[in-house]
């Protein structure tokens, strides 16, 4: 039977802090054993289980239209009734009301007494269910409160009166269930993220599992998603679908998400109270139907509606990536989430709710400037504020102290990911520290504002092209051992300033490592070493292309092209020599060919460097690393001068070693690949193009016997730009070697501080 979905009908409302685009479809089933059968769930299959799911029941003894002292009688009465009879059903947070009202408000006169009541009569409630159906309960945000939320001690009260623990563990239809406290604010306390942990190890990534949890975090961008980073972190690299189930919202809602490989499927039900707000369709609650390790069916129904819909398989739901913060942010410094919200934090005036802060008026951090180089144009915040709320916002900063004085800005829309981009007052760009203060002139209850994060952003102006590069790939342009020029990612054989100088994807194995050549093309010698060296032999005719950053204004990075015959005598290439075709995004194809007269071959390899940087902050690293010393010194006796361990992000304990066969530097940070040059030469790369500003210099030089280098002027060769894409072109460039003999040429790469 071909599924069908239906719309429920009074309209579908979602919270400002949900991602945009979670929607019903429509059609609908006569019966919960109809919407099975689609399915090909069948209760008589051994070990067979059918999960009914209820949340935010609300026994509220509170005065109001809200007030009841029982659980809705329609709905206990259906599922009682059910055929098939559900093996479980689960109570997915929210059995009372008046343990705490909203996120972080201070509990009301009368909330601990009434609680308590409520309690007494939910458990008496939940007896109301056929003795037939084991029974599970989950806490909500109702059944807490911002108490024990903050002393991560638990629900304890909620314990006490239903008598079980607040998470575990079970297995229904050979499918794994977590049930978990997601607790006050949609976050686990630290052990029990670490018991979730644990408990995921023991189970294979090609299992499907299902989690209850009150919250329905993953549809959360701020406040809330403490959950959502916990199962992120718990199910990373699943294979199977990891199923995701609460309440909170009243409101029936599912989508799938994917996050690092793994596909969940979040799922909302609607309120099992009449009385509390809701989409239109409450009463309802949900089914899911499991069997021989696998969820086969899940089901929405409406009690009210007299609406049965099924909801698709996980193979038959469209994914989007699962949402995260600063997403949209292009080049981040420095991004602080959840409990980091409180790295700088000079005070506040609002409630903590532990990983982040709502009904806030005011808040202030302060931090050092020293990591971004002059380079910070924006600071981030994370929030949600209301845009009715908006123009009482201001954001104020001071390079001078928490007394000021100020500058003060209104707070502009955020970029559609709840980050607010606040320009940095330009005067205190290059401040040692600075000081931001955020407040609001309405009462915090009637502001309403959250607050999830803060954050450091630069601009595509501000970088340079690897610097640019580094922030997309690593969410920073802050130097350290991640983006350090001379760092071979995970997974990776090249370094950061190989991969981004030559526009190089991302690939386990080089082209060049794949290949191997004798003298004459067929005797199979290799020279690989260390992951550092490309080698190819060629006769006769040398021809070698590569990628690289387009030239522009800026200096500092240098790429080297070396041959050999003999893998012991290296020659650099004349930069003369190479010529160019333009890709895109900035790149540019390098290549070099030429004839080769000796009969012997040769051997060619590209290196990368970083060198020359000077000035302030060469002087600053020079006193981090209390090396007292000119820019041609070497006091750590590492090999490498102080000038070029600050231009490759090395700290004092840097080492240079060479390889044993060879003697080649494997500090390096990249492959190098050569070849002889006799007569002429010619070499074709890719490189960036100026108005990219790349923030390298691409320099041939030239060399006898690879200990004295000289730089090829630009008058001794002859290049052409002959293709340009985007950022990038392909330049060619051709030199007469007439020095007799071999020589020997080097692309350097020089990278300048901007």
């Amino acid at each position: 039977m071909k599924r069908r979905h239906f719309l429920l009908q009074g309209g579908t409302v979602i919270a400002a802090h949900l991602v945009p685009g979670i929607s019903f479809a429509t059609g609908f089933y006569p019966s919960i054993r109809a919407a099975l059968a689609a399915d090909g769930f069948s209760i008589s299959t051994p070990g067979a289980a059918l999960l009914a799911v209820v949340a935010d029941l609300h026994i509220n003894l509170n005065a109001g239209a809200a007030k009841t002292s029982t659980f809705d009688d329609q709905l206990v009465a259906e599922i009682n009734g059910l055929s098939p009879l559900p093996t479980d059903l689960v109570i997915a947070g929210d059995l009372v009301m008046s343990m705490s009202n909203a996120v972080g408000e201070l509990r009301y006169a009368n909330a601990h007494a009434n609680a308590e009541g409520e309690m007494s009569l939910a458990r008496d409630e939940v007896q109301r269910f056929r003795p037939e159906i084991q029974t599970w309960i989950v806490p909500g945000n109702h059944d807490t409160d911002n108490l024990e939320n903050m002393q991560e001690r638990g629900p304890e009260l909620w314990c006490r009166y239903f008598d079980r623990p607040a998470y575990q563990r079970t297995t229904m239809g050979g499918v794994p269930v977590f049930f978990l406290n997601s607790g006050h604010a949609g976050q686990l306390d630290p052990a029990q993220e670490a018991w979730l942990v644990s408990q995921a190890a023991m189970i294979s990534k090609d299992q499907e599992v299902l989690v209850v949890a009150h919250h329905p975090s993953l549809f959360y961008l701020v406040g809330e998603t403490g959950l959502k980073r916990s199962l992120a972190k718990a199910f990373a690299g699943w294979t199977a679908p990891v199923f995701v189930i609460g309440g909170h919202g009243h409101q029936f809602v599912d989508e799938a998400f994917v996050n690092n490989g793994t596909r969940f499927i979040q799922m909302e039900v609607t309120a099992g109270s009449s009385k509390v707000w809701s989409e239109g369709a409450a009463p309802g609650y949900a089914v899911i139907g499991m069997s021989n390790g696998r969820v086969l069916s899940r089901v929405f129904r409406s009690v009210k509606l007299d609406r049965t819909d099924a909801r698709p398989t996980a193979g038959q739901m469209p994914t989007k990536p699962l949402p995260w913060p600063f997403e949209r942010v292009p080049y981040p410094g420095k991004l602080i989430e959840t409990h980091g919200v409180r790295e700088g934090l000079e005070g506040f005036v609002g409630s903590d709710v532990r990983d982040h802060f709502v009904y806030v008026e005011s808040m202030a951090w302060s931090f050092p400037m020293a990591d971004y180089r002059g380079k910070a144009r924006e600071f981030l915040l994370l929030a949600s504020v209301a845009e009715s709320v908006r123009p009482t916002v201001t954001v104020s900063f001071s390079d001078m102290g928490p007394s000021g004085p100020w500058t003060t800005v209104p707070l502009p829309p955020h970029d559609g990911g709840y980050v607010h981009r606040v320009p940095l007052p330009e005067t205190m760009r290059m401040a040692r520290r600075l000081w931001v203060g955020f407040s609001t002139t309405m009462l915090r209850y009637g502001a309403g504002i959250g607050v999830s994060g803060w954050g450091i952003g630069s601009s595509a102006d501000a970088l340079t092209g690897y610097e640019r590069w580094i922030a997309g790939r690593y969410r920073t342009f802050v130097n350290n051992a991640k983006t350090a020029p001379s760092t071979v990612p995970p997974g990776e054989t090249r370094t950061n300033l190989e991969l981004s100088s030559f526009n190089l994807a991302p690939v386990a194995v080089g082209p060049w490592e794949q290949q191997s050549h004798g003298q004459d093309g067929g005797s199979g010698q290799k020279v690989l070493s260390g992951g550092l060296v490309f080698s190819r032999e060629v006769y006769k005719t040398a021809d070698f292309e590569f990628p690289r950053r387009v030239l522009g204004a800026d200096s500092g990075l240098r790429y080297e092209v070396q041959s050999s015959e003999d893998l012991r005598n290296w020659l650099t290439e004349d930069p003369a020599k190479l010529t160019t075709t333009p890709l895109s995004d900035g790149w540019e194809t390098v290549r070099i060919r030429r004839i080769v007269w000796s009969g012997r071959g040769c051997y060619f390899r590209i290196g990368v460097a970083k060198e020359g940087a000077t000035g302030a902050d060469f002087a600053r690293w020079v006193e981090i690393n209390a090396v007292l010393s000119g820019t041609a010194d070497d006091r750590n006796a590492n090999a490498t001068a102080d000038v070029l361990d600050f231009a490759l992000g090395n700290g004092p304990d840097f080492r240079v070693t060479k390889s044993p066969s060879d003697g080649v530097l494997r500090a390096l940070p990249a492959r190098r690949l050569t070849r002889q040059s006799v007569t002429l030469a010619t070499l074709r790369y890719t490189r960036m193009v100026a108005s990219a500003r790349p923030g390298v210099n691409y320099v041939l030089e030239r060399s006898a016997n690879l200990s004295t280098w000289q730089e090829v002027l630009l008058t001794q060769v002859a290049e052409r730009v002959y293709r340009s894409s985007g950022e990038w072109e392909s330049v060619q460039v051709a030199v007469l070697d007439s020095a007799g003999g071999q020589s020997f040429f080097r692309i350097r790469l020089e990278c300048i501080e901007s």
